[in-house]
């Protein structure tokens, strides 16, 4: 009976020694949220929790070094005033230093958060390039496949498209958007109606899937004949330096006077609500 004692604590020693005889040293943080907003683009907002009451710090690009609990808690939050710290690119990491009761220090995985343009940085040339850089890949269109069968025979036209977010609704968490109100502008090459005209709004939910996944309704017109309304589904499938999102979206057009009219949309290609207005 010893003997099997001596075995049983044996194999629980290899299987989970952390687990049974030791607690980890390190703190676990959960980011709540982390955002610098378009209309306040001099103070990062930044709320997590950690997994045991801690004192913490926040490393900024990796020089900057600012206070946050003095006291042991595990809710952190605070707005930074970042306005007269200076960057050499508008994608700054940050990471918490974290002090526990006995003292220790732990060091949190590095983060990343988008800086606006009108945030000093050191280089102008850094920040013209950002800027300049951010505004085209903003613009580039996505590519759609136009499904239409006006004629009796199912037929693909491919086009181009551009949604710009105009106004976007945020709740709790800053990584996404819980609705958004946009304006698209789209131009099909070889359809009998080329150019598009869309109105509409969306609600976002975000997933382990992917990143979200967006449902909405569009008003839809031509500039001739075509009015009616688009029903849509996206998603998100992945990110991209932490401001546009690669894209997926189906799109179903309905005239209200010509019902024959109708044709489905598939395109790809990126979004983002940094330059909307948030509310």
């Amino acid at each position: 009976m010893k003997q099997l004692r001596i075995l049983a604590l044996v194999l629980l020693a290899v299987i989970c020694p952390k687990n049974l005889f030791a607690q980890t040293d390190s703190v676990e943080v959960f980011i709540i949220e982390s955002f610098i907003s378009q209309e306040n683009p001099g103070i990062f907002a930044l709320t997590f929790n950690t997994s045991i009451p801690s004192k913490s710090k926040i490393l900024i690009d990796s020089k900057y070094l600012l206070p946050l609990s003095d006291s042991l808690t595990d809710t952190h939050s605070k707005k930074f005033d970042i306005s007269k710290l200076k960057f050499d690119s508008s994608n700054v990491t940050f990471k918490a230093i974290l002090t526990d009761s006995l003292n220790k220090t732990n060091e949190s995985d590095s983060y990343e958060i988008y800086v606006p343009c009108e945030v000093t940085v050191e280089s102008k040339n850094a920040t013209y390039f950002s800027c300049f850089y951010g505004g085209i890949v903003y613009l580039i269109p996505n590519i759609s496949m136009n499904l239409s069968g006006r004629d009796g025979k199912l037929k693909n036209y491919w086009g181009l498209s551009k949604e710009f977010p105009l106004l976007s609704h945020y709740q709790g968490g800053y990584n996404f958007p819980k609705s958004y109100l946009s304006a698209e502008y789209s131009h099909v090459l070889k359809f009998e109606d080329k150019n598009f005209l869309r109105l509409g709004y969306k609600f976002l939910f975000e997933t382990n899937f992917g990143e979200f996944f967006t449902v909405g309704l569009n008003g839809v017109y031509d500039f001739k004949q075509f009015k009616g309304i688009a029903p849509e589904v996206s998603w998100g499938i992945l990110p991209i330096r932490d401001v546009f999102t690669l894209t997926l979206k189906y799109r179903y057009n309905k005239s209200f006077a010509k019902p024959t009219q109708a044709f489905s949309e598939i395109s790809l290609g990126l979004c983002s609500w940094f330059f909307s207005a948030h509310i």
